[in-house]
């Protein structure tokens, strides 16, 4: 009876979980360059796998099964839609890879970090940044790029932005080797493990100047998954009462016929 409980709750925990995942998503539907979280599970070894008995000796708990075990979440890098701006300032990537930006962490080190926004603006000093968050555009060097902000400038297809004819940078986009496995940073930013980050390498995602992409979030496929975690934390939450319930009788009705 006990390990039915576990059972339950640990239907509970995984389905909360994925309405967690579900509504970070749903409240990203509209966040340039978006890509929503994929949940994950897998089922834990059956008791005997789990306690190394060379024997069985828990063939009911076996026939049960083992219970969800959560597992890290996903990146579905799949390319959001296009969709023109007609501002200078704004550019879209279509294909695998990143713009790379420079941004302070907690520790107060400039690290790189990935993203699929392009909302781009000039600072005070002339250098290319995330509209939303200030952070510094690099190029294909690693380096901040600088422009003058007295002049138009125009971004091909493999991102060498030009102004007056003049080559001045080349965006810094980049990919690393397993994307999926990377994790939102916030603010439209990703990153990942220092094994993950270190292999991080060029990428030939082609640029779309003066496009935006949205997100790749589908709200109503969230929102009916959405629906499907609600009604799996019920139902589990039914089972966990009803086994209560039995338990209950369990402890006074037998206790009482002892």
């Amino acid at each position: 009876m006990m390990y039915g409980l576990h059972l339950s709750a640990s239907g509970v925990l995984a389905n909360m979980h994925r309405q967690d995942v579900i509504a970070n998503n749903l409240a990203n539907a509209h966040t340039t360059g978006f890509k929503r979280s994929l949940v994950a599970f897998r089922q834990h070894d059956p008791e005997s796998a789990r306690s190394g008995a060379a024997e069985s000796s828990h063939d009911l708990l076996d026939r049960l099964g083992g219970t969800l075990a959560l597992q890290p979440s996903r990146i579905d890098v799949n390319d959001g839609s296009l969709t023109g701006t007609g501002n200078m300032f704004d550019a879209a990537l279509r294909g695998k890879g990143f713009f790379t930006v420079q941004v302070q962490n907690p520790n107060g080190e400039s690290e790189t970090q990935l993203t699929r926004d392009g909302h781009f603006a000039l600072s005070t000093q002339g250098e290319l940044v995330m509209r939303n968050t200030g952070s510094r555009v690099l190029d294909d060097a690693g380096q901040p790029i600088t422009l003058d902000a007295n002049q138009q400038f125009s971004i091909d297809t493999s991102g060498t932005i030009r102004q007056n004819g003049q080559l001045v940078a080349r965006l810094g986009i980049a990919n690393v080797d397993a994307p999926d496995q990377l994790e939102h940073a916030g603010k439209g930013l990703y990153t990942g493990d220092p094994r993950l980050m270190a292999t991080l390498r060029p990428a030939q995602a082609q640029v779309r100047h003066r496009y935006e992409e949205t997100s790749n979030v589908d709200p109503v496929r969230e929102m009916l998954k959405m629906q499907s975690a609600t009604g799996g934390v019920s139902r589990n939450g039914n089972m966990i009462r009803y086994q209560d319930q039995l338990l209950q009788r369990a402890i006074t009705q037998l206790g009482r016929i002892s």
